[in-house]
């Protein structure tokens, strides 16, 4: 059983985290200080450096808890419980619409010179859960045409780079478009 963390501690990390998105609207993610973190969520320095090292403890604290949420409030309540070749397409596109909601913020991320720690975290925890996803899904008698590390790394990097493109990219090709070729990929790798 996980011990639950204190209602007190939740609350704090939720407004320093709430904080940074709203710093982060008119505020480059270099610029961002603890203090203009702490100023904006009410939050005392003393209580920040209490939970976290630093400003770039903070930030991977951050990523792991979006991808969390995102787990939780969008994909969890899609999912199956044994994952398919759709499964994995589903995802793939609620990713994108979750990322479309925070616009602002991930052309912010993309564009930052922390860019790559951000990207490294995310697809990090991407790969282990993917991995663990397509081992369920061999044994439920999906044939995959390598290991799970090997298939859930070219699935989580090319998906992870193809994204990133996208946000960077001047001219973008639609959403659906760029959602229709990563699935014709997955198809591939997963067929």
């Amino acid at each position: 059983m996980t011990k639950r963390e204190d209602l007190r501690i939740t609350k704090t990390k939720n407004a320093l985290i709430n904080a940074f998105f709203v710093t982060l609207e008119d505020t480059a993610l270099e610029d961002i200080t603890v203090n203009a973190l702490c100023e904006k969520a009410g939050v005392r320095r003393a209580t920040f450096y209490k939970h976290f090292t630093d400003k770039s403890d903070f930030i991977l604290f951050l990523i792991k808890d979006v991808r969390e949420r995102f787990e939780e409030e969008v994909w969890n309540s899609r999912a199956n419980t044994t994952p398919t070749k759709e499964y994995y397409i589903k995802y793939a596109e609620a990713l994108m619409d979750y990322l479309l909601e925070k616009n602002i913020a991930v052309n912010k991320i993309v564009n930052s010179s922390v860019r790559s720690t951000f990207l490294d975290v995310f697809a990090q925890q991407n790969f282990i859960d993917t991995r663990n996803r397509l081992e369920s899904s061999a044994k439920a008698g999906m044939q995959l045409i390598s290991t799970p590390d090997v298939v859930a790394s070219m699935l989580v990097g090319g998906i992870t780079r193809c994204i990133t493109n996208w946000f960077e990219a001047e001219e973008k090709c639609p959403v659906e478009t760029l959602l229709a070729e990563i699935s014709k990929i997955i198809d591939r790798v997963l067929s």
